[in-house]
């Protein structure tokens, strides 16, 4: 049974009300990720006082309860007294009062005997109280991973990121709005997830989008943009500029780690079922080979060729098997893309096969809905946030301890994590890795593409793609892509000279392609359009003869007509001649002709 973790709605259903608040606010500042024989627990949490009067007297009491032995018993006991019974608890008293609106960091340091004279590995559900003369004045329920004996295979947890931003540019390459600029800035999400990825290190891998990291490089060397007051211009060597060219080297610094994976997007992130829909599979491919080239090419590093995240976790059962068909091995999706199978006993696992109804499947990571959940909450407590994760993490593992399973965690294109949840995450994950806990670790980050070879045993080894709802490309759009696609190849027909300039005009059609087009077609349809005036502006540094007559002294005679050519590169064009009253003998009225870099051709 899939359980979805919930830190608001109340999980009993004989539950008639939400308790009284207390009068005393605690929050957890930090905790033992896991206790061991030699390691008891370690807390501090942070009581304010909020009322108007002192508080005197105060004792703060720590009780562990038995084993959680599932998921839902585990799930209960953050909301309500848990349903099993209390092992052992003690009380610490506190020195001095809590003044009224301040608050006071208290610390707790015990080695518990019952706990650690357990030789079972287990959950225990852990609750933190406040009194003072017998009132209970705060509470807060958290949970305690204990590890009795070495772990023989840790539970491997993928952590996956999209660092897509959805920069929004124009044709001249302008951006439409500073939202890739406050992503870098203090707080952003660019910025919080490198910074995090810098301070502590753990496996992670990093689904990148091209056009973001393309954009960067354009703002360092300054940039325009576009906002509803006019037009800014930000010049090379500008704060903005030099935060944009200093996010770009720390990127390039993450995928130079061997711990990390570089998955790049296809490149301007379209909607796969769209274009597949649309029949332009064949652009499908050309925005992934592009996406690899340009993220490969900017961050200095082989990208993987296998790990495919398709924008916005799209999909539909025929796209599945043309990338199928395009060599991709893995995807990364979001959990509502492939929800968990009915009939499960314990949590789904994190890799499945795709199955879409055809001989074509694809191996797919997708991440735990009720650790998803969690960290989508906010309880205004990340340090606890972060523990309870790490619990259900635990739960995860004590559920089949000598399986090589694994669980993942996706931050996807939307999801701007908080800043201090992602750090106490990563603190725990680290403390909790083979690196630092060699001996006790039950939990193994790792990349994505390691987590893709644990096995699942039939028949949950299978999901049903819950296919996604996206808009179609209209058939204006598709209209005028043709017209886009037949004018580069009439340029492309009459000269081998001008491949760069080709190849920028066919990055503006496939960036009409992007997904933030789909629904708002206009802004694609003026890449297409720009396309088109970039071919014709080529063809307009071709100049027909100028308006002169020709005399012929005989009923046979000899035309000359002479076109100039500008365009600095040779053209090869087909010239055609006209005329009511006249025959043309020899070879006709059209002469295919070449034109040199710079010059007059004579026909």
């Amino acid at each position: 049974m899939a359980l979805a973790l919930s830190l608001v709605a109340p999980l009993l259903p004989g539950r008639a009300q939400e308790p009284e608040p207390l009068p005393v606010r605690l929050t957890l500042v930090d905790q033992t990720t896991f206790a061991t024989p030699r390691q008891g627990v370690r807390l501090s949490v942070e009581a304010t006082n909020p009322g108007s009067q002192p508080l005197a007297n105060l004792k703060i009491t720590l009780s562990i309860y038995n084993p959680a032995r599932s998921r839902s018993e585990y799930e209960q006991s953050l909301e309500t007294e848990p349903p099993v019974t209390l092992m052992e608890g003690r009380s610490f008293p506190v020195n001095g009062a809590l003044d009224p609106g301040a608050s006071r960091t208290l610390a707790i340091q015990w080695r518990p005997p019952n706990l650690l004279a357990l030789q079972e590995s287990a959950l225990h559900p852990m609750k933190i109280q406040l009194a003072s003369e017998g009132v209970e004045l705060g509470l807060l329920r958290t949970v305690l991973v204990y590890i009795n004996d070495r772990p023989v295979l840790p539970l491997n947890l993928s952590l996956t990121f999209v660092l897509d931003e959805r920069v929004a540019v124009r044709p001249g390459g302008a951006m439409a709005g500073d939202r890739l600029e406050r992503s870098i800035g203090p707080g952003g999400r660019l910025e919080t997830i490198v910074a995090t990825i810098e301070q502590i290190p753990i496996p992670v891998t990093l689904v990148v989008a091209p056009l973001t990291l393309d954009q960067l490089d354009r703002m360092s060397r300054g940039y325009r943009v576009i906002e509803p007051a006019g037009v800014r211009d930000v010049p090379a060597g500008s704060p903005e500029a030099e935060r944009a060219r200093i996010m770009l080297e720390r990127i390039r610094g993450l995928a130079r780690n061997p711990a990390i994976e570089v998955v790049p997007l296809p490149l301007a992130s379209p909607s796969v079922p769209a274009l597949v829909t649309a029949g332009l599979a064949s652009d499908l491919e050309s925005q992934i080979v592009r996406g690899r080239d340009l993220t490969g090419g900017l961050l200095g590093i082989p990208v993987s060729t296998t790990l495919f995240r398709p924008p916005g976790s799209a999909l539909s059962n025929a796209s599945v098997g043309v990338l199928a068909g395009l060599g991709i091995e893995t995807l990364l999706v979001d959990a509502e893309t492939l929800p968990p199978p009915a009939g499960l006993n314990l949590s789904p696992p994190a890799t499945a096969m795709v199955d879409t109804g055809t001989q074509l499947s694809l191996r797919a990571i997708t991440p735990d809905p009720g650790i998803q959940s969690m960290l989508q909450a906010d309880i205004g407590d990340p340090a606890l946030q972060a523990q309870q994760v790490i619990g259900a993490l635990s739960a995860i593992y004590f559920e089949q301890p000598g399986v090589d399973r694994g669980a993942a965690i996706m931050f996807g294109e939307g999801d701007a994590p908080n800043p201090e949840l992602l750090r106490a995450l990563f603190l725990r994950l680290r403390r909790a890795s083979p690196d630092v806990s060699p001996r006790t670790s039950w939990l193994r980050p790792v990349k994505a593409s390691r987590l893709a070879l644990t096995t699942v045993a039939p028949p949950f080894d299978v999901r049903v793609l819950a296919p996604s709802r996206v808009a179609n490309l209209s058939p204006t759009f598709l209209a005028e892509l043709r017209r886009a696609r037949g004018a580069i190849e009439q340029l492309e027909s009459a000269t081998s000279q001008a491949q760069a300039l080709v190849e920028r005009l066919k990055t503006l059609l496939l960036m009409s392609e992007g997904a933030d087009f789909t629904d708002d077609e206009r802004e694609g349809l003026a890449f297409l359009r720009a396309v088109r005036r970039g071919v014709n502006r080529e063809f307009d540094k071709v100049s027909p003869p100028s308006g002169t007559s020709v005399t012929l002294t005989s009923r046979r005679g000899v035309i000359p007509v002479t076109v100039t050519n500008s365009t600095g590169y040779s053209l090869r064009l087909r010239v055609t001649l006209l005329s009511p009253r006249l025959e043309f003998l020899q070879e006709g009225d059209t002469r295919v002709v070449v034109l040199n870099q710079i010059g007059r051709a004579h026909v």
